[in-house]
């Protein structure tokens, strides 16, 4: 019977924890869209590089209220490639978030370097979450990283903070498509956002085939002590509801 009063006493004092942590959030609002919007970049090796401008008329307010996302995909030919923003999200949180096609249209291999920014300003410390998922279409095609980068960076005003998919990566295609993926998160990050927090994705790709990317970058603020004050309370509430069922 103990063991009885003891598990509720545990589930009310964890639910007082979180009534007076729920209670003491703040409550989710539709944001105005943010005058600054992503901005994504592709270079291709001897080629040259080429800017996707975005205009916040690209974007929408995804269910929620909270993340924007592009109306439609944008879809650009350039220097013997073609790039499809498939999906672009954001949040000024910040978050980034991205679906990208790149189909190689030479007939050789090419080393690409795509990028994804978002301009914001972030304290430390913070953190950080991040995945890649790397696809494959093509019959016979490869995709591998650039030596000695990883296919995926996250990074803080230009500077890597963290890795995946690191040297060596190799994909390839017995059949027609293949993927892999990777993440990481929840972690510590000691360095605050001045100036834009950014994906980098480096890879080298076989001729007349397509890599699809998506892949993700977000900051979450670490809790404040007033939230462990509240999380405190609550096993008060276990313990002194512990022990009254016990006497």
């Amino acid at each position: 019977m103990k063991k009885v009063l003891c598990g509720s006493g545990i589930l009310y004092g964890i639910s007082v924890g979180l009534f007076l942590c729920l209670a003491c959030a703040p409550s989710a609002v539709a944001q105005p869209q943010p005058s600054v919007i992503p901005g994504v970049t592709l270079s291709a090796e001897g080629v040259g590089s080429w800017n996707c401008y975005m205009y916040p008329s690209d974007f929408q307010l995804l269910p929620g209220g909270k993340m924007w996302g592009l109306t439609s995909p944008v879809i650009n030919t350039w220097g013997g490639t073609t790039m499809t923003v498939q999906e672009l999200r954001y949040d000024p949180d910040p978050l980034i978030y991205n679906n990208i096609l790149v189909h190689n249209n030479t007939g050789v291999n090419q080393i690409y370097t795509l990028g994804v920014t978002l301009s914001t300003t972030f304290g430390a410390p913070s953190l950080i979450r991040g995945s890649i998922d790397t696809s494959l279409i093509g019959l016979n095609a490869a995709v591998s990283n650039v030596a000695p980068f990883s296919v995926y960076s996250a990074q803080i005003d230009g500077v890597t903070v963290r890795t995946l998919q690191d040297d060596p990566f190799f994909l390839t295609t017995p059949n027609n498509a293949v993927s892999s993926s990777a993440s990481y998160g929840y972690e510590l990050n000691g360095v605050a956002v001045t100036s834009n927090i950014g994906i980098l994705l480096r890879f080298e790709l076989t001729p007349g085939d397509t890599a699809t990317i998506i892949s993700d970058f977000e900051l979450v603020a670490v809790p404040e002590p007033s939230s462990f004050a509240l999380v405190g309370l609550g096993l008060i509430g276990i313990l002194a509801r512990v022990r009254r069922k016990a006497a």
